[in-house]
């Protein structure tokens, strides 16, 4: 049995090796069922810098605690 050559791009499968174009179906490989799937035609990218989560957190509490206070100071110009 002779094995068809590896395209450059498209999807493999890591399990298996299943190879296809165009992707697969539902995210599995159809030959093993495997979701352990690589795109060929990018290399691995480098994981993403960790996101400056307690700055925005800190950011959106300030700026909704400056909002309710400018709602109460007009409320309380109003009466």
């Amino acid at each position: 049995m002779t094995q068809k050559p590896v395209p450059k791009k498209g999807y493999q499968c890591q399990d298996c090796s299943y190879c296809s174009e165009k992707g697969f179906p539902g995210g599995c490989c159809p030959g093993c069922g495997s979701f352990n799937i690589k795109r060929l035609d990018s290399p691995d990218e480098p994981h993403a810098p960790p996101a400056r989560r307690n700055f925005r957190l800190a950011l959106m509490v300030a700026v909704w605690a400056y909002l309710i206070y400018r709602i109460w100071d007009t409320w309380q110009q109003l009466h």
